[in-house]
């Protein structure tokens, strides 16, 4: 089930990283001002950003902007396939400046346009029903 126990006090920092980057997102979603992320980072888990900041990268072996940013795709995939939202929506939702900024980020990542992503998520909807 991917579930195991984390038991390095470096490993469960970089989990609650991760949970602090989900948390930030999500209210980002919400419409709620959070500032910048390492701010929002360093103040809930009450440790110094930069020491934060080489820990995650040491152990993930990527910065905790190339995890921000993932997780951001991920959840721009999971909004194309409800196929409720334009990408110019998707990009206010999720605190993107333009739709060129988060079509930028998605294509580097995936590979695929948003378009490209979008069509090829409808049609494998399609298939399934």
């Amino acid at each position: 089930m991917g579930l195991s126990i984390i038991s390095d006090t470096s490993e469960v920092t970089v989990e609650r990283i991760k949970i602090e980057i989900i948390r930030y997102l999500d209210e980002i979603e919400k419409g709620n001002q959070v500032g910048k992320l390492s701010d929002f980072i360093a103040d809930h888990l009450a440790k110094n950003y930069f020491s934060l900041s080489k820990l995650f990268s040491k152990n993930q072996s990527k910065t905790i902007e190339a995890f921000a940013i993932e997780q951001k795709v991920n959840r721009i995939k999971q909004l194309l396939r409800e196929d409720e939202l334009t990408v110019s929506e998707m990009a206010y939702k999720l605190g993107y400046s333009t739709v060129q900024h988060l079509s930028n980020q998605f294509r580097r990542i995936t590979g695929f346009s948003v378009s490209e992503f979008k069509n090829d998520a409808l049609l494998e909807i399609k298939c399934l029903k």
